[in-house]
């Protein structure tokens, strides 16, 4: 398992994760959803990708 913190959020990555290649989104400790890096959209309907989100993931190396 992998965490990366960014921006006050905390990205993991699960290594036995099912596809496709995801991050979970946390935010003050509460999951916010599932952003898909290969296809770069979020997985749940739960996860909006503001501008706050959207800066971390870039800064995190998750958003192209």
């Amino acid at each position: 398992m992998g965490i990366k913190r960014v921006d006050g959020f905390e990205f993991r990555t699960l290594v036995a994760d099912h596809p496709p290649y995801h991050v979970h989104v946390s935010y003050n400790g509460k999951e916010l959803g599932r952003f898909d890096i290969e296809h770069q959209r979020p997985m749940d309907t739960k996860l909006i990708i503001n501008r706050k989100l959207r800066t971390a993931l870039k800064k995190g190396g998750y958003l192209k």
